[in-house]
């Protein structure tokens, strides 16, 4: 909690405990004023006009002076105590301050000083006077306040959004696209909405933005730098605690919100998968918006990521009520040029009324002529109420006309051609009018490209060369970095910035910020991204190479150790910088924040552009030290996006082998990375010969290693193979040893989303399995119950899908088909509540199986034929013959021989050809049913024969489970021949060689057979 100030007026100073702050005037009264209305928001404009009535100055006057403030109070702009920034808009004091002198009448009487402005839009129709303390203490982030603005041609599309932003208040979430083309008035139009909810009882509004060098491929960045922003306000304490409780992963990417404490313990959390990631952020947004409305402005989504994207089609079709209002903008042309999603999503949404479009078109010429009338009252008074609203005779509609045709009605091109028709009245130096006669000069620029360049070009060589290094930023800068790059001093750069602030045409000053490095920096921006993108295209390419690397390295000093978390930024500053192992390193660094945040699209596309670079690198070794992790990383996110068993994942794994195997020389963490990822994609292909050696091969490396976690994951790779091979023992002495070893690990979440499940509840999944086949199945149901309790199973979902899946088909191997179905079915469920439906084919597969056995009926064949068509599609084909099996038995059981003997044909071949041995018994077993069904081609010594040679593979492997089944079925076989005591001595020993499981069916039906015998 921030320590108590005491402010003296008479002495000027706070009083910091013992300490005394000594105050210039100037910073008294910006005090004074603050103080005056804390907790409200105080506008820079407002402050400006207070404080520096009788001077013309500019923004950085009252920027400078709250950078001292914060220096001497030890306040920073991220966690503040004192002084509150309100982001584009103003500040707010939120520390608490005893003997406290009110502001002055005076100063609550100023009104506003008169200026010029850009802008078209009309100041707030509010009155600020009759604002009650509850709606003046909302949580508001907006733009930067513009004076005297002028609002025309909007009307109507202003009206739009407020019926929507009355229906969000109601608790119906809006979506809403506001669309046009560069200069047409999206962030105008936002402004003039914004003003006119401000002062909205319960009503928070934040921004985040898109940003064109780097937000396609940095996930989620204009809805984090919202979330940011709304918890640097007053109100953002109940939202981080909101965000901490419901939205932990989300709080993780904003840590300078969080204490050391905080971090610490939301990181032993660990990550959430990606759909959970989604829902976090879905649930606190509810939760926050239960008492006010929450209005989120998304700007420039033409340069956004798939992520944020897919982010805002989940939170528009939730049915949950919400107060949130969600506005976003975007270029069509930008969008319909390219594949980006953008373009899809919105017409899903479109076709289920989940989202509204407004489209913003050119000003018409009465538009425009009511902006001039607006602009300049002296010079063009308003049409007498007698005369139309236009009229030919009138100079208001004259020179709208031709500014019509110079500038085909594109709101930024028409102030910007009034701007530079605007000349100073001789005998007064603040008031302007407008020189029509210069409309009809060549002077007067054709096109907003010429516009930029003849406002560029009247600028002083040095402020020429500050602001083409600038734009090489982006469209928001730091002074600091501009000046490391011309070598000059970071105050001499800002003074000249200071004077094109004031110029209003080009840029603007944002807020002084601490960076990570401890200096301070003041942050500007372009007004509009037109100018820093005409600006950018003036550099020679030389230069911008030049100016690139010299920024990269800066930022790289200014971040230090938190460099990581501008890594798309440095990526392709140093891209364009033309050093390009260090662009790939940085993508490489990129694409792993990308996965921690479960942005698989943006993942693969920083590892596809890294890889893209390699050919830059001439040395051999680096080009693999290099590449290795590259194709490493490229292969886990493939495996989320495409599949574990796609063909793209043995792609990547497999050129990463091949490094490895290659001159270079790679750590043994590379080596189990590579081995372990492709026996990953192997073993799901159904390849168990192979899968068996990469998973020696992992063994060997982690023995080395002398790891934990790699031993865990080497027995878990054995024991699966193992198992499926029909190698039961060498199976289960894996399957324990690699849980001994993953014992350790208190949480599993961050191997959990490295593949695709959290490998210790997949391998205690595969113990119960291996225990079910060995006979013990009481045991293996322990096994399972150990598994479902686990914490990692409740919290990850991939994991708790397939682990009710492997369970639910435990309990269907065992007869207990209610308990199958109840767990299959709440793994669809939850897979269809987390939008991860390529985890719900297993469950859907076997849910539909036990329904076949329960009611004889074939009609639900082939969907479950369809299901193991989609999976195998994807590449994957382990347990194939385990579902083959079931298929054909539920022809058997309806008696269908041709259609079961094909099926049982093609196990056959798959048997030979990936060696998957452990349901061959079982296999055998069926075909032998097949030689008993009724008609001519029945054959009972070729059933014999099949029953036989199951009894005799199960034997060999161990596998008692199948072993009962063949004796008991040629057991029954036995008997209806008259071979009571053949029948008998056959199954008596295995019957009696079972200690547990009694209750379930198979031993039943084996005891009443006995019984009988």
């Amino acid at each position: 909690m921030a320590e108590v100030l005491h402010f003296e007026r008479d002495n000027a100073c706070l009083r910091q405990g013992e300490s005394e702050i000594a105050l210039t005037p100037k910073a008294m009264a910006v005090v004074e004023y603050l103080v005056g209305n804390a907790g409200k928001i105080s506008t820079k404009n407002d402050l400006l006009d207070t404080v520096w009535a009788d001077e013309a100055v500019s923004e950085y006057a009252l920027t400078s002076i709250i950078r001292d403030l914060r220096r001497a109070l030890g306040d920073s702009t991220k966690n503040p105590r004192y002084i509150e920034t309100v982001h584009r808009r103003g500040y707010r004091w939120i520390g608490e301050v005893s003997a406290v002198v009110p502001p002055s009448v005076a100063a609550e009487q100023v009104k506003p000083v008169v200026k010029d402005s850009t802008s078209v839009t009309l100041p707030s129709q509010i009155d600020s006077a009759s604002v009650t303390p509850e709606a003046a203490s909302i949580a508001t982030i907006a733009f930067a306040e513009k004076p005297n603005r002028h609002f025309t041609g909007r009307t109507q599309e202003l009206d739009q959004l407020l019926q929507y932003q009355q229906l969000a208040a109601q608790g119906q979430r809006q979506l809403v696209f506001l669309t046009g083309e560069a200069g047409i008035g999206k962030t105008t139009l936002l402004e003039e909405l914004t003003d006119r909810l401000i002062h909205t009882p319960n009503c928070s509004i934040t921004l985040g933005q898109c940003i064109e060098k780097y937000g396609a491929g940095e996930a989620y960045r204009p809805m984090l730098e919202a979330l940011n922003r709304f918890c640097l306000t007053a109100e953002g304490q109940q939202f981080i605690d909101i965000l901490e409780q419901y939205a932990p992963s989300w709080l993780m990417q904003m840590p300078t919100l969080l204490t050391p404490a905080q971090l610490s313990r939301l990181q032993q959390r660990g990550i959430a998968p990606k759909e959970r990631w989604l829902r976090e952020l879905a649930e606190a947004l509810e939760v926050i918006t239960r008492d006010r409305l929450l209005v989120i402005i998304l700007e420039d989504l033409h340069w956004s990521d798939p992520s944020t994207v897919e982010l805002l089609a989940m939170l528009a079709r939730r049915q949950e009520s919400a107060r949130l209002f969600i506005l976003a903008s975007y270029r069509p042309a930008e969008v319909n040029q390219s594949d980006h999603p953008l373009k899809p999503m919105k017409q899903a949404l479109q076709l289920h009324s989940q989202c509204a479009e407004i489209a913003l078109n050119d000003l018409d010429q009465a538009a425009i002529e009511h902006y001039l009338v607006q602009r300049f009252p002296h010079q063009f008074a308003p049409h007498p109420p007698s005369q139309p609203s236009v009229s030919q005779e009138h100079p208001s509609s004259q020179v709208a006309a031709e500014i019509y045709q110079r500038t085909e009605g594109n709101p930024l091109f028409v102030v910007n051609v009034v701007e530079s028709l605007i000349e100073q009245r001789a005998n007064s130096s603040e008031s302007r009018y407008l020189n029509i006669e210069k409309l009809s000069s060549t002077g007067v620029p054709n096109n907003l490209q010429q516009l930029i360049n003849l406002q560029f070009e009247a600028l002083n060589a040095e402020q020429q060369q500050i602001l083409e290094t600038a734009s090489v930023e982006g469209a928001e800068f730091l002074s600091v970095t501009v000046a490391a790059n011309l070598q000059m001093e970071s105050e001499q750069v800002e003074l000249c910035i200071d004077d094109l602030v004031q110029l209003k045409h080009l840029i603007t000053i944002d807020d002084v910020e601490i960076l990570p490095d401890g200096s301070l920096s003041t942050r500007y921006r372009f007004i509009h991204a037109l100018y820093q993108e005409g600006l950018y295209q003036r550099l020679t390419k030389n230069r911008r190479v030049r100016l690139h690397r010299t920024l990269g390295a800066k930022l790289e000093t200014i971040y230090g150790i938190e460099v990581s978390e501008i890594a798309t930024q440095l990526a392709l500053h140093f891209e364009q910088g033309m050093d390009y192992a260090k662009a790939i390193s940085y993508r490489q660094q990129a694409g792993e924040n990308a996965l921690q945040r479960n942005a698989h699209e943006a993942a693969v596309e920083h590892f596809q552009s890294g890889l893209a670079l390699l050919t830059t690198i001439k040395a051999v070794t680096v080009r693999a030290s290099l590449e290795l992790p590259l194709q490493t990383n490229l292969g886990t996110a493939l495996m989320t996006l495409k599949g574990q068993a796609a063909a793209e994942v043995g792609l990547a794994y497999g050129r990463a082998e091949e490094l490895c195997r290659s001159s270079y020389d790679c750590n043994i963490a590379e080596q189990f990375g590579v081995n372990f990822g492709l026996w990953r994609h192997i073993f799901i292909g159904g390849n168990l010969q192979k899968s068996l050696v990469l998973g020696q091969e992992c063994f060997a490396l982690a023995e080395r290693a002398q790891d934990a976690t790699l031993l865990g994951h080497a027995h878990y790779a054995l024991a699966g193979t193992l198992m499926y091979q029909g190698e039961l023992t060498q199976a289960l002495a894996h399957a324990d040893s690699g849980l001994a070893a993953y014992d350790h690990l208190t949480r599993s979440t961050e191997e959990a989303l490295h593949h695709s499940q959290a490998p210790n509840a997949t391998l205690m999944a595969y113990r119960a399995w291996i225990l079910f086949f060995m006979g013990y199945w009481d045991q293996a149901v322990q096994a399972m119950s150990e598994m479902l309790a686990l914490d990692i199973v409740r919290s990850h979902p991939q994991t708790t899908v397939t682990s009710l899946t492997y369970s639910g088909i435990l309990y269907m191997y065992l007869g207990e088909y209610d308990q199958a179905q109840q767990q299959l079915k709440e793994a669809i469920q939850l897979a269809q509540v987390w939008h991860i439906p390529q985890f719900a084919t297993i469950a859907q597969f076997f849910l539909t199986c036990t329904l076949c056995r329960a009611e004889h009926n074939a009609s639900r064949l082939p969907e479950m034929q369809q299901m193991l068509a989609i999976r195998r599609a994807a590449g994957a084909e382990l347990h194939a013959t385990g579902y083959l099996n079931r298929i054909a038995e539920g022809y058997l059981l309806t008696q269908q021989p041709e259609a079961s003997f094909a099926i049982l044909t093609e196990v056959a071949s798959i048997l030979t050809q990936n060696n998957e041995r452990i349901f061959e018994a079982d296999s055998d077993r069926l075909r032998g049913e097949l030689w008993l069904l009724p008609g001519s081609h029945r054959n009972e010594a070729q059933a014999e024969i099949l029953f036989q040679q199951a009894l005799d593979i199960a034997q060999n492997q161990q596998a008692k489970t199948f072993a009962l089944r063949s004796a008991t079925r040629l057991a029954r076989l036995w008997r209806e021949q008259g071979k009571i005591d053949a029948a008998r001595a056959l199954l008596t020993p295995i019957y009696e060689s079972f200690t547990e499981g009694f209750q379930f069916l198979d031993l039943q039906n084996a005891k009443h057979l006995l019984m009988e015998l």
